[in-house]
């Protein structure tokens, strides 16, 4: 796989476990990259209801925080709630 060095990722959101896991993930990975934070909203409630909700949020996150930043990676994490 070819990426650009360094990559940059966006992460959305301001959460410092968030982003740290982020960071970890990609040295773990050996992939040489820039992290930075942006809030971003998710498009769903603050304590979203099951996988899909989940799944959306961070979709969203994503995607909005890759675009605001003009970043090549957007990564979303969403918490919640499966039951």
């Amino acid at each position: 796989m070819n990426l650009p060095t360094p990559l940059h990722v966006a992460v959305g959101s301001l959460n410092p476990i968030k982003v740290n896991a982020v960071r970890s993930a990609l040295e773990r990975a050996s992939i040489p990259a820039e992290v930075h934070a942006i809030s971003v909203p998710s498009g769903v409630p603050a304590m979203p209801l099951g996988y899909d909700e989940m799944a959306r949020g961070a979709r969203q996150r994503a995607l909005a925080a890759c675009a605001a930043l003009g970043a090549h990676w957007g990564v979303g994490l969403e918490g919640g709630v499966e039951f």
